[in-house]
């Protein structure tokens, strides 16, 4: 699950044109699929069994509560992950795993307006995060 934000003002923050989607309360949720697991261990020895990473496919459901028409959007996006590093601390109970994870998005954005302007239907966007796993 997510929560942000990002109203008008902020945005003005950056640049000066009005936003699409954004809004006081922006909520998602992710459906994600680990495709690859690579422990470090099998290809460095013992040394580095707390240490692996990644490969994750998935995709993104957002609920956007102001839009240029004035009603909630909810956009659908497609994202891969990279997870790494992975870092393991084998004899905690809690709190056992820390990563770090970067992740592309492809971002699907339907549009009924006609219009003269080239309006993108398909926005790409990369992020990066922090992933703890608490159990």
């Amino acid at each position: 699950m997510q929560w942000g934000q990002f109203t008008q003002t902020q945005r003005e923050m950056f640049t000066k044109t009005n936003q699409r989607y954004g809004g006081d309360s922006v909520l998602g949720a992710k459906i994600l699929a680990n495709v690859a697991y690579i422990p470090f261990m099998y290809f460095l020895g013992r040394d580095y069994e707390w240490l692996s990473a990644n490969v994750t496919v998935g995709a993104n459901f957002t609920r956007f509560n102001q839009g240029q028409s004035g009603k909630p959007q909810v956009l659908s996006a497609l994202l891969a992950q990279i997870e790494f590093p992975r870092v393991t601390f084998a004899k905690q109970k809690m709190f056992r795993t820390f990563s770090i994870y970067t992740e592309g998005q492809l971002w699907f954005i339907p549009t009924d307006v006609s219009s003269d302007v080239d309006i993108d239907n398909l926005v790409p966007q990369i992020s990066v995060g922090l992933r703890v796993n608490v159990f």
